[in-house]
């Protein structure tokens, strides 16, 4: 879920929680296939080019915590984890009505747990409602 506060015609701040995540780590961990939850919350700017058309691309860049939790310990190794985490990307915004609007969105996630970088990629899909 995000939240973004405009402040002029192109400048805003988003709020964002990715609440609820859940995967396996299969074989990449001792022992293999884990579940890990996951949570984040974070903030930063985003930059948007908003006019009188149904098309809105934006830009943002949001940092944060994450947090794992494993269902399962690995000799105390896993268990509860928190880094910090970001999400760069942008999207396009198509607006069906004045306050209603689909998105596109396309990130690369990014965080660093246990002295090593993650990266991944993300496509959201959603509704936006604006107020």
């Amino acid at each position: 879920m995000t939240a973004t506060r405009y402040f002029g015609r192109w400048f805003g701040v988003d709020g964002q929680l990715g609440i609820g995540f859940h995967g396996n780590t299969g074989t990449s961990t001792a022992p293999a296939n884990l579940g890990v939850n996951s949570l984040f919350a974070g903030g930063g700017p985003r930059l948007a080019y908003r006019n009188s058309s149904h098309i809105e691309p934006w830009v943002h860049l949001v940092v944060g915590l994450q947090h794992y939790r494993f269902t399962q310990t690995a000799s105390g190794v896993l268990g509860d984890n928190s880094a910090l985490g970001g999400a760069a990307g942008g999207g396009v915004d198509f607006r069906l009505a004045r306050h209603l609007a689909i998105r596109l969105e396309a990130d690369v996630l990014g965080s660093r747990f246990f002295s090593t970088n993650q990266r991944h990629f993300q496509a959201v899909t959603g509704l936006v409602f604006n107020f």
